[in-house]
């Protein structure tokens, strides 16, 4: 008989997890999603309803399924609510894509990195690959592997993003004004998310406006020590060259302490990042 399982989250692991449910669709049914985010209750995703945390008790259920970040916290939430309530844990590789889709993800990220470096060079915009990109380029990684592709840019060099970017066959180019100052941009590739994970590149623009930190102008929770970014060099991995900051393995170390290391479930040990502003995925009202 099939199990009723409730995914805790519908952002990059909730999805992945979504897409193995469906992989094994004889031992699993999918009731629903669970999630914080205001914004997404009582809509859908893959057609699926999304309902508070909170409602859980409401929900006929056999196990919810948490992956990805903040899992202790997710836990905790979960227990308050009901003490009674089965999880199942997922780590990082039970929800590892198959083979041809993490070569179909990879291949539409190279598509729009191809596109959008050439164009960064070409208009002198000063930005270097950051965050989990940088992560996924010194471990040898596979590029795609993560949620997202960071490169930070500086908030002066917002203007002339939105000169000279805009969607076409490789992407969806997506834009989210905040206010005067604060701008987040995503590149989305084109393809059937329920099938794989589009790849996306994210652009995040930094205010170096302070004397010894830079911030993100969309989160300003999160900073990082100026000196960092005062050199840049070039280093080249996957058929591209990518610009990043002079003192990388220093500076990786201040993101992620021992970088080196491969957990099973995702942490950061920095502040704690914003929800997604916006949700490419989420489709209508029920």
């Amino acid at each position: 008989m099939k199990k009723k399982v409730v995914i805790f989250g519908c952002g990059f692991h909730g999805r992945a997890v979504f897409r193995k449910c469906i992989l094994i669709k004889k031992k699993y049914k999918i009731i629903g999603w669970i999630d914080n985010d205001k914004k997404k209750f009582h809509k859908k995703l893959f057609n699926t309803k999304i309902f508070p945390v909170n409602s859980i008790d409401d929900i006929k259920y056999d196990y919810i399924i948490i992956s990805g970040r903040n899992v202790e916290e997710k836990i905790n939430q979960i227990k308050k609510i009901n003490k009674k309530s089965k999880i199942l844990l997922w780590d990082n590789s039970k929800i590892k894509p198959e083979r041809k889709k993490i070569q179909k993800r990879d291949s539409s990220l190279s598509k729009i990195l191809n596109h959008v470096l050439i164009k960064l060079e070409l208009y002198n915009v000063n930005y270097w690959v950051d965050s989990s990109a940088l992560l996924t380029i010194y471990r040898k990684e596979c590029l795609s592997i993560r949620s997202d592709f960071d490169i930070s840019l500086d908030n002066k060099d917002q203007k002339i993003i939105l000169k000279i970017f805009k969607s076409n066959k490789y992407y969806k180019f997506r834009k989210i004004r905040l206010n005067k100052n604060q701008l987040k941009c995503f590149f989305i590739s084109k393809n059937n998310y329920l099938n794989f994970e589009p790849a996306v590149v994210d652009f995040s623009f930094k205010d170096f406006s302070k004397k010894k930190y830079i911030f993100n102008s969309s989160n300003n929770k999160k900073k990082y020590p100026k000196h960092y970014f005062l050199k840049f060099r070039y280093i080249y991995y996957k058929n591209f060259k990518f610009k990043v900051p002079y003192e990388t393995k220093n500076y990786l170390k201040y993101l992620y302490g021992n970088w080196k290391l491969k957990n099973k479930f995702y942490k950061n040990s920095l502040a704690k990042k914003k929800p997604y502003l916006f949700h490419p995925f989420i489709e209508t009202k029920v």
